[in-house]
This record gives C-alpha cells, structure tokens and sequence, in this order.
C-alpha cells in the first residue's frame, strides 16, 4: 500500500470524525506503558512533565515501564520485559521507546505523532509508528494508525531480523518493511470509566523463528480502564479474542506540589537606614562581627569570614538550610540591612559549599531598600546585582566556629533498583550509622557502615564474560558484605585559580571499589558551560564489606570465581567532561574517557530540571566494550531526584533519588564517587540563581 495514500486515508478518517469544539476528558496508557488504547499507541501526549509507571500482566507475559512526558510533545518510555517461551526459552529485556506529537489536535485537526518502540535493539517489540488521535464531543476519541515492525506484518518483521544489525535496529531500517493499519476507540461515559475497542492489523508478534508468541484469534482487543481517583488507572481487556491482561498506572507530575506554598519562615524586613536603632551604628567590628554571626546562624547560614570597611561589608557563608541558593541570598541580604551601619552601601555575599566560595554577588544597599516592594523588584535586583567569581581571603576576618566538628547518627535507609537482572524491582533495606569530621570547612573525612535486613539473593553462579566483572557481581557485594563499609573517604576540596575548583579525594568510594580520584573544574560564574577532567586509580574490594582489597573471591571456594577473571583487579579510569545548560530547565552533558572495565567511550546525558527542585534526566553510554558476547550494544538509564522540601513544605538542602538502569552490564560502568565538583559548583553560579531568583524576596 501507498504510505503517502494510507497516512492521508487514516488521517482523513480521524478528522472527519471531529467536530470543531472538542472536548478531551484525559488520556489513559496502554500494556506498553505509553498513551494509547489498549496494546497500541495513539497521539495524545501527556501534560508537560507527567510521570506514569505501569505494570501490565497477560499469559505469559509481564511489562514493566516508566514513561516520563520530557517535554510538552517529546515523551520516552524505559519498560522492562519478560515474555515466557520465547525461542525455547524465556526473554528477559529491557527496552526504549521515544514519541513526538508533530501537532496537537486543533478544530477538524487530529493530534498527529511519530514513535519508536524499543529501537535501540532488536526484539520482539522494536518497531515504529505513525498515528493520528481526535475526540469527538466530550466522550469519544478515535484513533487510527500505521505501523512497522511489532506494528506491521510479519513480512516486515522478517525483513528487519534478517538485516544484519547484530543487536541495534539500524536507523535505514526504521519505517521499512511492509507496514499495517491499526486504529481503534474510546468511549467515556463519566470521569471514571473509558471503554476502549482496537483492530490491530499487524502480525509482527512473533519470535525470531517465526513463531506466533500468542494466539491470534481475531484482530480485535476490547478493555475498560477504570480511574477511581486522580493518579490511578487500572485496566481490564480481552486481547486478540484468547488472553486477559491487567493492568495498573500510577500518575504523578512534579509540578503539582502537595503544599501550594513552601512553609518557610517568613524572612527579616528590609531595614531602611534612618529607621534602623542607632545603637547598632557605632559597634566595634568584633561585635559586629558577632551579632552578624548569630543572626544568620539563627536563619539556618554558618558564616565563614567577614570584612568590614567603612563603605562596603563581604560575607562568606555556607547556606545549610534553603534549597535555592538564591533564596539564602535574599535572606542574608536582608538581615544584614538590620546590622551593618549606615554608612556601608555595598554588600557582598559569597555562598560557600564544601569549604569554598562559588562566586561573589554584590548588591547596593539602596537598591534593597528601594525594590523589596516594588513592581517588578524580583528582577529589577538581579539586573542591578554585580555577579563575579569569589575574591581571595585578603581581608576577611575568620570568625570562630561554635559547631562541632564531628556529626553521626544511625538511621533506616532504603535502597531501590529498577530493571536489574531478571527482577523489574530489587529492595535493600536496613539500618545505616554514618559520620563526618571536618578537619577544616574544605578536609572533610565522611564514612558509613549498613546493615541490609531486606537483601539481594547470593547467585550460585556466573558466568564469564568478555570484560572484568566490575559490575555483574554487585549482588556478592551486598550478601556477603552485610554488615558492611559502603564508604570511608577523605575529601579536599580547593579553589586553585580563577573560576577552577578541584577535589582530591582517598579511600573507599563505593561498595565495589576504592583508591584515588581526582578532578579539577573550570566553570566561569557567568556562562552556562563548564569543563572538567577526573583521573581515578582504584582496585576492586573485597565482597566480604570490610578494608581489604582483592576482588570477589576473597572470601574463598565460591564457583563464581571464574579463572578467567583478574580477582584482585586494579585500572586507572576517568573521563573529560562538558557541562552546557541548554535552557534554565535542561541541562546537558557529555563525557569522554576510559571506563570501570578498561574500555574507551562517551556518555551523553540530559536532564530534565524543573523549578520546585525536581531533576529527571536519562543517559546513554557506548563503549568498545559494547557488542561483545553478552554485553548489550548499549549502557542506557534514568534518575530522578526529589528534594525534600517539595514532600515536607519546610526548608531542606536534602534529597532523595532512584535510577532506573535500561541495560546493566559491566561495559559502560563509571566509578560512584560522592561530592563531584559540578553537582553543587553550579548552584552558587549565574545561571542557576538566575532560574531561582523567583525565591530571593522569600
């Protein structure tokens, strides 16, 4: 059949179907985990930053997916498989889906959309899509569609498992092959209750041999989807006249914050000289330098150092409480106005993070008095603020530090890993004592011990594959290692030059690997891009959670401990990085260099940044590792980041995140090390106060 013929009939169809004001009551997601009918894709798109994980159950069958709207029209898909009697055997895989809206539904205009299902390998549901959705009044929506691969016929399927990819579907294979119709409707009756009918025209579903995987009796579906309340759907349908699968999502989007504000103290008043006690104006500098001290300890800041001239005042302070380090800015510049004499016009502040300054923003008195209340003010002082790097130490006085120098405590955690090995879900959880001395602000030593009482099960055996195992094994770590040392480091952290940063850090990183890392960071205050290089040496641990090093067969007569493998493994790896902030909501970067494994590759990664604190981002890595026997052609995952302050209302630093790892395997792997110079350098920088300069008057 014609493309050009087929998509102008199937879009034809779904416009004439639409009257001019319609009306959509909300869309649900299908088996795959992605907007649509039942089995199949329509063009809806999600509200802009919407979260849904799905879990779909038919005979045989399993899918578990997580599909993150990335963007008003671009959404992906991460979904883990298991499909039973799949060439002899059992299927186990992960996959990766992307769709675009090229148009939203306007008038007689349906939606219009374009995917691709699992493309980054070749399974038995890789394929590609092009769909059209309408509504027609507030209760029907009709969707029709052409597909390829898993979507067409098995003649295009077969054309695509004979083309030689060796893994990945080739991009010139994508949209070949013979194509099929499908297309369906919904009917929603009331807010709760969507009735769904499809015609799935493809026979794609088959295995690499040819075998049908289920019993295609009819090419029709019918379901029900059932939304008991806001953030629920569950499903029920009938699938191609012979199973029945079930289905539940949860929806969750990071902008719909649980409080509608943030239950934050309310900050000091701008004082306007004139007003101010005189008493404050002729203080000796030492007392000055107290009160100063006291009153920002009391709103959550330590301060480092202070100087004081007749005409300006410099603070350097670390922010431990206000998650927008634009937030504390405005706060301390507010409670200095009620301190400083008159007589000083300039102020500036210097935020503090690990022992470092990350820039200097100066502010005129009278512009903090002038713009507090103004229209507009919120802007009009950051057009008037002075942004640079941070001055040296000439002239700053240190002030005393009254807090102790060692902090520990003992706590629950909890640990959860997505899409490992077999299981869509793996939990850890235990309790964990942790401490932290700081030598001085910048020389921290920071160490932590678990003890798991939920834990991964101990495999009888592995087997061996094309790289060091540097990852495959991480289960031996926790069964065997419990209790045990997750991390004990020493960390220096220093400001070399003019915007450089650099991080020297000894010990034991992670559960798996321990040594030397060094990086060094080059971020101008005012620009969007930085530039890093980190060189690590390590060794692999021990698996029994102690000090000792040697790899995983120190604890002795395991039939893990393949010959093949180095067991007391020791590699030099790091990677030269980009830093770019495409917008004040995405964040790129990409890294080049030598992995865990000793292979050579690059990493691109994109983040998602929304302006309550949450982070979504996913990543891909290839390597010359890639390829090999038993290594996917790809190192693919997600994570999210939450911070606390979005779940309690009250001021918090903290956070909480997940990953969720499409392919896991030894290629691709980069040593875990906490305090990465870019991670928190950027908060005190121009473009990320400038995105949270909303909060300064807070």
């Amino acid at each position: 059949m014609n493309l050009r013929r087929t998509l102008a009939l199937g879009s034809a169809m779904v416009a004439l179907a639409a009257p001019a004001l319609a009306q959509d009551r909300g869309l649900t997601y299908s088996l795959y985990g992605t907007p649509g009918l039942i089995d199949l894709p329509s063009a809806m798109a999600a509200n802009d930053g919407q979260i849904a994980g799905t879990l779909a159950l038919s005979q045989g069958e399993s899918r578990t997916a997580f599909t993150f709207q990335m963007s008003p029209r671009l959404s992906g898909t991460f979904r883990y498989s298991s499909l039973q009697d799949y060439d002899a055997g059992s299927y186990y895989g992960r996959g990766l889906d992307l769709r675009y809206q090229l148009m939203d539904e306007d008038g007689w205009r349906p939606a219009l959309a374009v995917g691709l299902q699992d493309f980054l390998q070749d399974s038995p549901y890789s394929g590609e899509y092009v769909v059209a959705t309408s509504t027609i009044g507030d209760s029907f929506r009709v969707t029709a569609g052409l597909g390829w691969g898993r979507l067409g016929d098995y003649a295009g399927l077969a054309d695509r498992l004979a083309a030689p990819s060796d893994g990945a579907v080739p991009a010139d294979h994508w949209f070949r092959g013979t194509p099929a119709l499908f297309g369906g409707i919904e009917w929603a009756p009331n807010e709760r209750f969507l009735f769904k009918a499809e015609y799935d025209g493809s026979d794609g579903y088959r295995a690499a041999d040819g075998t049908p995987l289920l019993d295609n009796r009819s090419p029709l579906n019918f379901g029900v989807t059932w939304r008991p309340k806001p953030g629920y759907q569950v499903g029920l349908a009938v699938l191609h006249g012979s199973e029945v699968a079930l289905s539940g999502t949860l929806l969750f989007n990071p902008h719909d914050r649980p409080y509608a504000m943030g239950l934050d103290s309310a900050p000091v008043p701008v004082a306007v000289r004139g007003v101010a006690a005189a008493a404050s104006w002729d203080r000796p500098a030492a007392d000055l330098r107290t009160a100063i001290t006291a009153a920002l300890a009391a709103d959550g800041f330590r301060v480092d150092s202070v100087e004081l001239t007749d005409r300006a005042a410099r603070i350097r302070y670390t922010n431990g409480t206000y998650r927008a380090e634009a937030q504390g800015l405005g706060r301390v510049a507010r409670i200095l106005t009620t301190l400083l004499p008159p007589g000083i016009e300039t102020i500036t502040l210097e935020p503090m993070r690990q022992g470092i300054a990350l820039s200097a923003v100066t502010f005129r008195r009278s512009d903090l008095e002038t713009l507090e209340n103004a229209p507009g003010g919120t802007r009009a002082i950051f057009d008037r603020a002075t942004f640079a790097d941070a001055g040296g130490r000439a002239g700053l006085v240190a002030v005393p530090q009254d807090a102790s120098r060692l902090s520990w405590g003992i706590a629950p955690y909890g640990s959860v890993a997505f899409f490992r090995g077999r299981d869509p879900i793996s939990l850890d959880f235990g309790l964990q004592a942790s401490a932290r001395y700081s030598f001085a602000p910048n020389l921290v030593l920071s160490g932590a011990v678990r003890y798991s009482l939920i834990s991964h099960d101990l495999p009888g055996s592995i087997s061996s594959g094309p790289v060091q195992p540097v990852r495959r094994l991480s289960s031996l770590y926790s069964a065997e290692g419990n209790p045990g040392i997750t991390n004990l480091q020493l960390t220096w952290y220093s400001r070399p030059g003019h915007n450089l940063y650099s991080r020297v850090s000894l010990g034991y990183f992670e559960t798996m690997f321990g040594g030397v890392s060094t990086e060094l960071l080059y971020s101008p205050v005012d620009t969007r891009w930085a530039i890093g290089a980190e060189l690590n040496y390590v060794a692999q641990r021990a698996n029994d959670g102690g000090l000792g090093f040697g790899g995983y067969c120190e604890a002795g007569g395991h039939d893990y401990c393949d010959p093949s493998d180095d067991h007391d493994y020791r590699t030099l790896t790091g990677h030269l990085s980009l830093y770019y902030g495409l917008s004040d909501q995405l964040q790129a970067q990409v890294d080049v260099g030598r992995y865990l494994a000793g292979e050579w590759g690059a990493t691109v990664a994109l983040d998602r940044e929304f302006g309550n604190g949450w982070r979504i981002g996913g990543q891909v890595t290839v390597t010359d590792a890639h390829g090999l026997a038993g290594q996917d052609d790809y190192s693919a995952g997600i994570r999210i980041s939450m911070p606390a302050d979005f779940l309690y209302g009250t001021p918090s630093r903290g956070r909480s995140g997940a990953s969720l790892g499409l392919y896991s395997g030894d290629a691709g792997s980069r040593l875990g090390v906490s305090g990465r110079l870019y991670d928190f350098v950027r908060e005190g920088q121009v473009p990320d106060l400038e995105t949270g300069w909303g909060r300064f008057w807070r």
